[in-house]
């Protein structure tokens, strides 16, 4: 497998052509080498794509997932400064009440 290609390819597509190409160049070199004419089927590439179509679908779960923990954390920031703020109002309350006590 041509890890430069593969690794170097910014869209999904690039990175599973790279893999096919692959696969047809490796059947190539081994056919030249010894003396066959096996053919690509369909199988073939099914079983080199699988792992890379897996690991494209997981990168993806991967993404997901820290999307939605960083929206959740911006969430929780944003309820977090709302409660500082509630917070600070009723210590300003407090102050103010013990002013007009003393």
């Amino acid at each position: 497998m041509n890890g430069a290609r593969y690794e170097g390819s910014e869209t999904v597509e690039g990175r599973l052509a790279a893999v096919v190409m692959e696969l047809f160049s490796s059947f190539e070199e081994r056919n030249r080498k010894e003396k066959r004419s096996d053919i690509v089927d369909y199988a073939d590439i099914a079983a080199a794509l699988r792992p890379y179509v897996q690991k494209e679908l997981l990168q993806v779960r991967l993404e997901e997932l820290r999307d939605a923990r960083n929206e959740s954390r911006n969430r929780l920031v944003a309820r977090e400064a709302t409660l500082f703020r509630e917070l600070a109002v009723f210590e300003e309350q407090i102050v103010a009440q013990r002013r007009a006590q003393s």
